[in-house]
């Protein structure tokens, strides 16, 4: 073999390694997905929510407080305990506060009451009998017969209608479940403005959920799942609606509750994403927004409603998955 050859060969080799090492050292970085790596990041996650709890004890706004409640009872924590009162009234006191002067104003609107039934429901307390109100009867009251809704223009707020009732032990109406059917879109999925033609991930993941918790079985809705698959990004995440080609934790988080609701195992090769030599897959995807202080960014590079951001991602990140006993 000539010298030159020998030559062009160890250039070659040269090349070679030098591809496979910048191909290395690209590898995105793990983030362990198993249930106790899943719930040290929702203990984190609370801590940073504790430092945004204001002096009343609530979150602001009556939805988000009430939302506060689920998540951080799902993490596991006591949100009656002195962890979570911040001056002289806890999250839970804050929320009974808040639904009390809610109510008394004379509103009504389906989703605001149906997450506060979820919110007082997780934390072990009795809807039935809350701030001084039947929480179920009220949500109940806002029901129309006539159209089969909860909310008139909402779908988002009408399917927390659905699935608050039955995590209260009430089947809600077959009329109900069939006005839900009715808003899907042709491609399979349902966006939150009744009567409307878009779609977006956060309104059908929601509409799964309340459509699982009132026994749908999975084969009358196979069309969304085919649609989550689609909507599915390459990294495994989920963006809102289809302009939105970056994944955000929001809709990763909500999609990711549906495939819980229907026994489906996000680890599997039905909803994993290969790159390149390597796969992702949703739970992965989603705890990669969280940032080393331990709150969740919208998307990856913008915090956006990081509040928000940070209570979605818990409710998932705490769930128990097909695949975690392994």
């Amino acid at each position: 073999m000539g010298k030159g050859r020998k030559f062009l060969i160890a250039v070659a080799a040269v090349a070679v390694l030098v591809v496979l090492a910048a191909f290395f050292a690209f590898k995105p970085a793990s983030v362990p997905v198993d249930k106790a790596s899943r719930m040290r990041s929702a203990a984190r996650a609370a801590e940073w929510l504790r430092s945004q709890q204001q002096k009343d004890g609530s979150f602001g706004a009556l939805t988000l407080t009430a939302e506060m409640v689920e998540a951080i009872s799902s993490a596991g924590q006591d949100v009656r305990s002195p962890r979570w009162t911040p001056g002289s009234t806890s999250l839970y006191g804050a929320l009974e506060n808040q639904t009390r002067e809610y109510l008394k104003s004379g509103k009504r609107d389906a989703g605001v009451i149906a997450k506060i039934v979820i919110g007082v429901i997780s934390a072990g307390g009795n809807p039935r009998n809350f701030a001084g109100y039947d929480l179920v009867r009220e949500l109940k009251s806002t029901y129309n017969p006539h159209n089969g809704l909860y909310h008139e223009t909402n779908l988002f707020r009408d399917s927390f209608a659905l699935l608050a009732l039955a995590e209260a032990g009430e089947k809600a109406p077959n009329q109900a479940v069939d006005r839900v059917f009715r808003e899907k879109r042709d491609r399979g999925c349902w966006g939150w403005q009744i009567g409307g033609k878009g779609c977006d991930t956060d309104t059908t993941a929601v509409t799964l959920l309340a459509l699982a918790a009132n026994g749908v079985p999975q084969n009358r809705v196979e069309d969304v799942f085919r649609f989550l698959r689609r909507r599915e990004h390459e990294d495994a995440g989920w963006g809102s609606w289809d302009s939105q080609t970056e994944s955000n934790t929001n809709s990763t988080a909500w999609a990711l509750l549906a495939l819980k609701a229907y026994g489906e195992n996000p680890r599997s090769d039905k909803w994993a994403k290969r790159r390149l030599l390597w796969k992702t897959n949703p739970l992965e995807r989603l705890l990669k927004f969280q940032h080393r202080d331990g709150s969740f960014w919208y998307l990856d590079d913008q915090e956006g409603g990081r509040v928000l951001a940070t209570c979605e991602a818990l409710l998932a990140v705490t769930q128990d998955y097909p695949g975690d006993e392994k």
